[in-house]
């Protein structure tokens, strides 16, 4: 996402980022180190008094839509790992859209419903429930960009495989249900032998952009 942001920046020239849903990313200190304006969201409160605290950054707390960002006031948008948590993702999309200047662009994450979620049915990462509210393939994603004045200039995948995180994900998820918790899962690494077992299928579904990972690169209509 960085480097992408930074060939936005022909000759050094920077702007201003928004990021929704910031959480505990360094994305925004980085790209403040790089000399470009920062501003962010966050529904999390206590999130947004880290932040602070460890960054001197000031998070929005709340929802996109209720932040008042100016109509065309920032360069660039990013909205990672968040869409499929909202209520509303056109609403978000549309705001994000309504937000950017003219030619601007935006870095978006979530997961791809392609044929990883086909073969795990409801063990498949991207149906968490009910942390999940909404999962997209590429072809609805484009669409929703589209009807917010966007246009898709690029689409990548990670050759991560899904197959067997959804498995490692699915047993932890398990045990936190025996335990009595009810909160998300996260897997953020396989044990070693089994993320290199995985790496040959991972690649093979980015290749074929079929993987599950995918990251969306978007420019407002001039």
């Amino acid at each position: 996402m960085i480097e992408f942001l930074g060939a936005e920046s022909n000759n050094n020239k920077t702007g201003k980022v928004l990021d929704v849903g910031t959480g505990n990313s360094p994305f925004l200190p980085l790209m403040r180190e790089r000399g470009w304006q920062v501003a962010g969201t966050e529904v999390d409160g206590a999130l947004v008094d880290y932040f602070r605290r460890r960054h001197g950054i000031e998070l929005f707390c709340g929802e996109l839509e209720d932040a008042g960002f100016a109509g065309g006031s920032v360069d660039a948008v990013t909205i990672m790992g968040v869409l499929e948590h909202v209520s509303d993702p056109r609403l978000l999309l549309e705001e994000a859209g309504r937000i950017l200047r003219r030619g601007g662009v935006m870095g978006l994450w979530c997961f791809n419903r392609s044929i990883e979620a086909v073969l795990l049915g409801r063990y498949w990462l991207g149906f968490d429930a009910p942390h999940h509210l909404y999962s997209f393939s590429r072809r609805t994603l484009e669409q929703l960009l589209g009807e917010a004045g966007l246009v898709v200039e690029k689409v990548c995948f990670r050759p991560v495989c899904y197959l067997v995180y959804s498995a490692v994900w699915a047993v932890a998820r398990l045990r936190g249900r025996v335990r009595g918790s009810g909160g998300p899962v996260y897997v953020p690494r396989l044990p070693a032998p089994l993320e290199k077992a995985s790496l040959p299928l991972g690649a093979l579904l980015a290749k074929t952009g079929k993987s599950s990972n995918m990251y969306v690169f978007a420019r407002k209509k001039a």
